[in-house]
């Protein structure tokens, strides 16, 4: 016997990144107007984060967290490529499960290399980060994470 169920589509604002779905509905990566020699000089892990408690607070509430513990606060737009400290450029990214932020850090650490050494420029790597899941594809394994 054979049935049919269906196919329901819904059109969702979000889309799922690692265990927590990204809210796309704010906005894609937000950037800082910075020149590349400046990207490239900066010690990107050494230097001041402008990441605020209040900050952080207000982006768990965004995505209905009482806590970050778990996730990494994770800008959408790589710091090492010029991502901004703002609450439109933050989401929750899960440390464990599919595309993780071990795997995204891996993907930005390889981008701002290839940017700095002149095999990418400062723009495509940028646009990796509107999917990084995809740019993880092509950048680094291309089974996906």
């Amino acid at each position: 016997m054979t049935r049919f169920l269906g196919l329901i589509i819904f059109t969702l604002p979000m889309l799922c990144y690692g265990q927590v779905e990204l809210n796309r509905s704010v906005t894609g990566p937000v950037w800082r107007s910075m020149p590349l020699n400046e990207i490239c000089a900066t010690k990107w892990g050494r230097d001041v984060r402008h990441v605020t408690p209040a900050m952080r607070k207000a982006v768990a509430a965004e995505y209905g967290l009482k806590t970050l513990a778990g996730n990494e606060l994770d800008h959408l737009g790589p710091r090492c490529l010029g991502g901004a400290d703002d609450v439109r450029n933050l989401w929750p990214q899960s440390w464990t499960g599919r595309c993780n932020a071990h795997q995204k850090d891996r993907l930005e650490v390889r981008l701002c290399r290839y940017v700095c050494d002149g095999t990418l420029s400062l723009d495509d790597a940028r646009a990796v980060f509107e999917d990084w899941q995809d740019g993880y594809s092509l950048y680094i394994d291309q089974a996906g994470c």
